[in-house]
């Protein structure tokens, strides 16, 4: 069984999909979510472990617009295990599977991180997309007919992107390392302006960074946390920031 389908106009917020199954006689894509266009919206969800079947398309999510969301974990779809025809934001698309565009097909991302994701034929994270500030890290096989600007992953090597090594924290932990190359290299555009915010929550484009970074996370880009004992202060910026000490005067 499906787990959401949605209408044109319609939003899901703040929600955790799992294990929706879609068989093939359902007649209709999207194992996590269906939507009639991109006109719905997904934003702020976790969608996983959801699967097709047959020659469905979109093992995770099918024709929304996705906002901050992650997208781990589905499967078995002809194309598009994580997403199908899904214009998506600041997402991350981990551990997807499909015959042919593993993470995603024919979308268009913006500020997304895709790994982890396999193909059998073709596309092990992306097939048939268009890419801005986009990291692809670690899918087999090689992403197929991408067209990539300011963007990280093999074969990237035009319109500002590049082949590096995005310098993850880990393979569980998809945060940037000080020193990635995805730092402060990506491009502003009207997704990243305002209160344009990350996977985490936090600000885009701030004062001390002025360039966006390539992926779902900002690097930097953390609230402060002050601790208060006794006369001193400890300042606490992220869990990759040293914390400085200081006193209260």
């Amino acid at each position: 069984m499906r787990v959401v389908y949605m209408v044109s106009g319609s939003r899901l917020t703040g929600f955790t999909l799992s294990d929706g199954t879609l068989i093939e006689n359902d007649g209709l894509d999207g194992g996590g979510v269906f939507c009639s266009n991109s006109e719905a919206v997904v934003s702020n969800c976790i969608i996983s472990g959801c699967a097709v079947s047959g020659s469905a398309e979109g093992g995770g999510v099918y024709k929304a617009t996705i906002y901050n969301a992650i997208v781990t974990g589905c499967f078995n779809a002809v194309y598009g295990g994580g997403a199908a025809y899904s214009p998506m934001y600041n997402s991350l698309i981990v551990d997807c599977i499909a015959n042919a565009g593993g993470g995603v097909s024919i979308v268009t991302a913006y500020n997304c991180t895709i790994s982890g994701c396999s193909a059998s034929f073709e596309g092990g994270g992306l097939r048939d997309s268009t890419i801005y500030n986009t990291i692809s890290w670690g899918n087999t096989p090689a992403d197929h007919n991408v067209s990539a600007f300011f963007s990280c992953g093999a074969g990237f090597t035009n319109n500002g992107s590049f082949t590096n090594d995005p310098l993850f924290v880990s393979a569980g932990d998809l945060h940037l390392q000080p020193g990635s190359p995805c730092i402060n290299t990506g491009t502003n555009g009207i997704w990243t302006v305002g209160d344009a915010r990350d996977l985490a929550g936090n600000p885009r484009v701030w004062t001390n960074n002025g360039t966006v970074d390539m992926g779902a996370y900002e690097y930097g880009s953390y609230l402060v946390t002050l601790v208060l004992y006794g006369n001193s202060v400890t300042a606490i910026r992220g869990s990759n920031a040293a914390i400085i000490r200081g006193y209260v005067q």
